[in-house]
């Protein structure tokens, strides 16, 4: 296991802190206010549909709100607190590639929402030896691209309902930011296996029986949880970052079929594809 992958997850964690773009509950007060618009031009004002006691807040496309349907770009309102996390979440994983003053958030010149992206044009032009970088950090399905107006973050996020509520979510079904949700019993039992691992290939695989039986479990538990070691690199990563991939559970991983091929395990398990770098 690389020491590189466990310090950068306690990264992760240390900075999953609440986003700078807060989620206010009074228009006045939405700090993207002025900044977002539809893919057909029209500014989205910040309105509270207040429904059964509860207020619920929303870019709307000025079209619509003026009775000009026909002039609707092809979203006509967008969930506030959906936009504001994902505008914070792609912003903060650059954050460490700004050395200017002050933060990203304040350099948010527009916003355009369509049905199936978030376009987010920024006034900073980042030197060019940075560029490759961002390909690290931001997700697959995101681009990145300079011009002579600063920095254009396209986001590929459709909206979709889930439990009462509409999210955004990445074209693998999965939600388009990443919240990151370590899985202390996963991770214990997956270093666990690697070290189990390490006893099999250095003192052969009679050290197994010595293994359960100095470990207190029986046989076929210590069988089934040294499979986590041979996980592919870009699952244990996912593991050790806190990804959430609904299907990766501790309970999966020891009950269901591990296929040896890496490039199954990953579609079986649902891990969106990598970026080439």
């Amino acid at each position: 296991m690389e020491r590189e992958l466990f310090d950068r997850a306690q990264r992760l964690l240390r900075h999953n802190t609440p986003p700078k773009i807060a989620r206010l509950k009074t228009t006045a007060e939405m700090q993207l206010t002025g900044r977002v618009f539809d893919d057909r031009g029209n500014p989205m004002s910040p309105v509270i549909s207040k429904r059964r006691g509860h207020g619920y807040r929303y870019y709307v496309s000025a079209a619509l709100l003026t009775g000009r349907k026909h002039q609707v770009g092809s979203l006509a309102r967008f969930p506030a607190p959906a936009l504001e996390e994902l505008v914070a979440d792609r912003l903060s994983r650059l954050e460490e590639l700004h050395d200017r003053e002050g933060d990203l958030a304040d350099r948010i010149r527009r916003i355009e929402v369509s049905r199936d992206t978030v376009r987010v044009d920024l006034a900073w032009d980042p030197a060019p030896a940075l560029l490759p970088r961002f390909g690290r950090l931001l997700p697959a399905e995101d681009r990145a691209e300079c011009d002579v107006d600063g920095l254009r973050l396209t986001i590929a996020a459709l909206l979709q309902p889930r439990g009462g509520v509409k999210l955004a979510l990445g074209p693998e079904g999965l939600p388009a930011v990443q919240r990151v949700k370590q899985d202390p019993t996963l991770v214990q039992a997956l270093v666990r296996a690697e070290a189990w691992k390490h006893v099999l290939f250095t003192q052969g695989s009679d050290s197994l029986e010595r293994l359960h039986t100095a470990e207190g479990v029986d046989r076929s538990y210590a069988r089934r949880l040294t499979r986590l070691a041979f996980l592919s690199p870009a699952l244990k990563r996912a593991v050790l970052e806190g990804v959430a991939l609904p299907d990766l559970t501790l309970q999966n991983l020891m009950v269901g079929y591990l296929p040896l091929a890496w490039a199954e395990q990953e579609a079986t398990y649902r891990l969106p594809r990598a970026r080439a770098l």
